[in-house]
């Protein structure tokens, strides 16, 4: 690789491996970046799935995992809750053409059932798409929260 030629890496869902494959990976970022400069690494984790593999590497020292991410990854940031929460907001709002204020309504229904996985969210939201384009082609206004919810609610069941 030339002199002044960067490569960049992205990897994403770390934290879904194994625990093995996870401090394996790290291990192997953690290599690469010591031998060569010019590969920089952008990476999506969930930081307590991978500090608790970590944790089993280090017979559940919290101290050590959390140090051993410090030394590999100096530039770091979180996502914040609220960044999240207001994407889901926009996302329910379009999926479902109800309001944001409603929406609110649908996000708290989800996490009341204990739904809170934004994966499973989004999938019952697909599947709420696909029966909203059926229903719309009957002519049935679906603009009604409760609506909403009822099929939602079977949905999830």
């Amino acid at each position: 690789m030339a002199k002044n030629k960067k490569l960049v890496v992205f990897l994403d869902d770390l934290d879904r491996c194994e625990s093995e494959n996870i401090v394996t990976l790290i291990s192997a970022v953690k290599l690469l970046l010591s031998i060569n400069e010019n590969i920089i690494f952008i990476i999506g984790i969930d930081k307590k799935a991978v500090t608790l593999a970590l944790q089993n590497k280090y017979n559940n020292d919290y101290n050590k995992a959390d140090e051993y991410l410090e030394k590999i990854f100096p530039i770091n940031f979180e996502l914040a809750n609220n960044i999240q929460t207001q994407n889901f907001l926009k996302y329910i709002s379009q999926i479902t053409d109800l309001s944001e204020d409603d929406s609110k309504i649908i996000l708290q229904f989800f996490y009341k059932i204990h739904f809170c996985n934004a994966r499973q969210i989004k999938k019952v939201l697909r599947k709420y798409y696909l029966i909203k384009k059926y229903i719309k082609s009957k002519e049935i206004d679906i603009k009604n929260k409760c609506i909403v919810l009822m099929i939602l609610y079977d949905i999830v069941l």
